[in-house]
């Protein structure tokens, strides 16, 4: 029994150390950034199913990591972009995220960044109900979770850009 308390403690602690250092060098990467694509995510998966399944029927999309996004490219403002790299920099707006799964109905992504840092490209899904992130570079993936109170700035930034997306009780 030992043992197996031992290795889980390994694991976590390893898994940690692994998103902790992922959080670094995406706090770090996003300082240099000079342009950034925005897609809208589509509503919530579970708690707006109905309005998601009129908005798939109506509405051009596409999918990143298995989510839908409205087709339209959003772009921010340099000022917008700005506060949000300023914001998105600070190494302790990051934890990493939990193994257990959250009470907020699953992650969905309410809004993708793109961008290009020397020639790697970034993806990062931004959920406001569970406060994550998850980044990919290339085949690699990351969850973090936004801490506060700087998650509510990320949010009122982003959310001026909802543009497709219809207004719920939810968003």
């Amino acid at each position: 029994m030992k043992l197996f308390y031992r290795s889980f403690l390994v694991v976590t602690v390893l898994f940690v150390l692994g998103q902790c250092k992922g959080a670094c060098q995406f706090a770090k990467v996003v300082g240099e950034v000079k342009e950034v694509t925005l897609w809208e995510g589509l509503p919530h998966q579970r708690f707006e199913a109905k309005v998601l399944k009129q908005e798939l029927a109506k509405k051009t999309y596409f999918k990143i990591a298995g989510f839908p996004f409205y087709k339209e490219k959003l772009t921010f403002s340099k000022e917008d972009l700005a506060n949000l790299q300023a914001l998105l920099q600070k190494e302790d707006n990051y934890s990493p995220s939990s193994f257990f799964p959250k009470s907020c109905g699953g992650f969905h992504p309410d809004f993708a960044l793109e961008f290009e840092v020397e020639k790697v490209k970034y993806k990062a899904l931004v959920c406001f109900g569970c406060n994550e992130v998850e980044v990919f570079e290339g085949s690699y993936r990351s969850t973090f979770d936004l801490q506060m109170p700087d998650v509510d700035k990320v949010k009122a930034i982003l959310k001026k850009y909802s543009k497709n997306r219809p207004p719920t009780e939810l968003f």
